[in-house]
């Protein structure tokens, strides 16, 4: 419960509801909604319009190449791993990143590490799983409950072998007046409990204001809309159903007295017979006695509910941070289909993958060694006019060698692509 719903309560006010962790009274809704808001709910609401977003955010944060470095007290310090240079783009960018700027400043030196139990974990992480698998489950959880739960199986060395994802929709968090957290319980049903001590569990969480044990999802934020949405999706299957409704209705004067079932049929039969398939539309139809046909479509109320199904999007897109370009194809081009790419992986994206990173470093890497530390690739896109333009500038005036700028590019090494290529017009000042 809130602050402001407390301080409400102990008031006298009017119970009202809380809705998406905010406090709305009866005066200002009218008819007060709680959606329940508990992780088993949520995650039972992983379904249209919050399945499209969640999912695309976890898989597309997933793909993103997760890498392990070492910082070298020296240059001639040699690791006992396998390991590979890194490039100055790369190098500038850890640097940067709240994430390993820290080990980068400690560091003389930097490798990339291609070869160490870490990467044989992450990417293997139980007999059930793979590194795919963990890191998907990783960002969806967090993207629907606001939590996510690794539970390290560590050998007698206290190197861990194993990680087991505790679904949070039966995982609890044990606060502790001095501790902070006693410990973590998993249990599908109340004779089956497992109690993990701190040190056990990684617990990757999105901030809350609310509680500071506990991570909000973006669901939790837009759970009415997504709730809307459910609705809207069985109203219009209702209707796509006839709604037990018909289509239009022939309509016989008053004076045509009770028609009998079997007559009714008969009729039915005639009709369907001339008029009842694609092929057949746009005859016309002789009724006699009287009768006439009138037309039965939705109202303007109903027209206007199906219309909201937009605003319903919008408002999850939105909360999920997944552009409308990579939702719909409604008004796309090549121009604003790129400056979605370029958002939805600087905005979206990235802070995923950096608060992943930093927890990863904080507990998880200490326990293989305090001088690595993991980061994953730069999502977000390069201005690809800008990168021609620099790459240009570089070569011409010396700054680079064609082959450095091919490892920028990632593209391999070629014949000659060390000699630096200068035009005849320079020479250094004061030379013949």
């Amino acid at each position: 419960m809130s602050l402001f719903s407390f301080v409400a309560e102990r008031l006298g006010y009017i119970k009202g509801a809380e809705i998406g962790g905010r406090y709305v009274l009866p005066w200002q809704s009218g008819k007060p909604y709680r959606p329940s808001v508990l992780p088993q709910d949520l995650v039972s609401r992983y379904t249209g319009w919050v399945y499209t977003c969640a999912s695309k955010n976890a898989t597309t944060a997933a793909k993103v190449p997760l890498r392990l470095y070492a910082g070298k007290p020296s240059v001639q310090s040699k690791s006992r791993f396998k390991t590979k240079s890194v490039t100055s783009e790369k190098k500038q960018y850890l640097s940067k990143s709240p994430s390993t700027h820290r080990f980068m400043s400690k560091a003389v030196a930097v490798e990339e590490l291609v070869e160490h139990p870490f990467l044989d974990l992450i990417y293997n992480a139980n007999e059930f799983m793979n590194g795919f698998d963990l890191l998907e489950l990783l960002f969806l959880h967090q993207e629907l409950t606001g939590n996510t739960y690794w539970n390290i199986e560590r050998n007698p060395q206290g190197v861990p072998t194993e990680i087991w994802p505790l679904y949070p929709q039966w995982t609890k968090v044990i606060a502790h007046r001095q501790k902070f957290i006693a410990g973590y319980e998993f249990s599908i049903n109340e004779n089956d409990k497992v109690l993990y001590k701190p040190d056990d569990i990684v617990h990757f969480y999105y901030a809350n204001p609310h509680t500071p044990i506990m991570g909000m999802g973006r669901l939790q934020a837009v759970v009415i809309a997504a709730d809307m949405s459910t609705s809207m999706n069985t109203y219009e299957a209702a209707l796509m159903q006839n709604d037990a409704r018909p289509d239009m209705a022939i309509v016989l004067p008053p004076d045509a007295g009770i028609v009998q079932e079997e007559e009714i049929k008969r009729l039915q039969k005639a009709w369907y017979k001339r008029h009842g398939s694609i092929k057949k539309s746009g005859k016309v139809a002789f009724l006699s006695g009287g009768a006439k046909i009138e037309q039965i479509s939705l109202s303007p109320k109903e027209l206007s509910f199906l219309k909201g199904r937009d605003a319903t999007l919008k408002e999850i897109a939105g909360a999920f941070g997944v552009p409308m370009s990579k939702l719909t194809t409604d008004n796309v081009n090549r121009a604003n289909a790129e400056s979605g790419e370029y958002q939805y992986m600087s905005d979206t994206i990235l802070p995923m993958l950096v608060r992943t990173e930093q927890k990863l470093n904080e507990k998880l890497m200490p326990m293989f060694d305090e001088n690595i530390f993991v980061a994953f690739d730069n999502p977000v896109p390069q201005d690809k006019e800008f990168r021609l333009k620099e790459r240009e500038s570089n070569l011409k005036t010396g700054y680079t060698i064609i082959n450095e700028e091919r490892l920028i590019d990632g593209k391999d090494d070629i014949e000659h692509g060390d000699i630096p290529l200068l035009p005849m017009n320079i020479a250094p000042l004061g030379s013949q």
